[in-house]
Formats: C-alpha cells, structure tokens, sequence
C-alpha cells in the first residue's frame, strides 16, 4: 500500500476546475475564506471518490460498493 505525501492532496485540489476560480475569490475576501473552500473541496471530493463513486460503479457492475471500496484501498486482495 502507497502512501501519499501533503503535497499530493494540494495537487488533487487545484486539479479540479472550479476551484481556483473559487480560491482567487475567496482571496479578496480573507484568508480564512480560502481555508473554508478548501475544506469543502476535500470534503466534497472525499464523499465522491469513497462513498458515491464505488455506489454508482458497484450498481453498473452489479457488485456490492463495499467489494469496489475494498478492491481501491487493498488492490492486493483482489490482484488489480
């Protein structure tokens, strides 16, 4: 299993379209307005990437989203 560094969470925020855009407003209101949109982009990206993702992917394959959580944080188990 891999673990990630800091910097790999702050890359995967910037990824996402809206928010810089989201950021660079957020930056002429206060500093602690950025520190709340980036709190609501990890949160927001958490949920999608660990609870509705491996639901909608589990229901198209018909395979319970537990066996798609479990294959994503332990690819060794199911020789991915």
């Amino acid at each position: 299993m891999t673990t990630h560094s800091g910097s790999y969470w702050i890359i995967s925020i910037l990824d996402c379209n809206y928010v810089i855009p989201a950021l660079i407003v957020a930056l002429t209101i206060s500093s602690s307005m950025v520190l709340k949109v980036i709190l609501v982009t990890l949160v927001v990206q958490m949920i999608e990437g660990n609870v509705i993702t491996p639901h909608i992917i589990g229901r198209k394959l018909e395979v319970h989203p537990l066996t798609i959580i479990s294959c994503f944080c332990l690819p060794e188990v199911c020789q991915v």
